[in-house]
């Protein structure tokens, strides 16, 4: 029985997903990988990775984002939804599992900073 989020992969679309180049680790069994993520929701993010790791699997990402002039570390519960081979890498896909409220704000000041620094 699988502990996935309930949002179906059209809910996770309709969230605003910003661009962004920031150094996260994600950990999986016994494998601690550096990777970069490329985009942002509430709902999860988008990274790219040097290996495949098969989509449905559970993962904790770790990532910083400035909240109120410092850095909060953020360690997430997630799904690997997709892994695509692109360019030499893979492309990966995951799904944040029950954001607490305090892990939502964060991710959602830095989201609508991000959006007005655009502007």
């Amino acid at each position: 029985m699988s502990n996935k989020s309930s949002n179906s992969n059209t809910e996770l679309r309709h969230n605003k997903r910003i661009t962004t180049h920031r150094p996260i680790i994600l950990n999986h069994q016994n494998l601690s990988l550096g990777i970069t993520m490329i985009n942002l929701s509430l709902t999860g993010l988008g990274a790219t990775s040097a290996i495949k790791i098969n989509p449905d699997a559970p993962v904790e990402v770790k990532f910083s984002l400035p909240f109120n002039d410092e850095f909060i570390e953020l360690k997430l519960n997630s799904w690997l939804v997709h892994s695509t081979p692109v360019r030499g890498q893979f492309l990966i896909g995951l799904a944040f599992d029950k954001l607490n409220s305090h892990q939502q704000r964060i991710i959602s000041n830095f989201i609508n900073s991000h959006q007005k620094s655009q502007l």
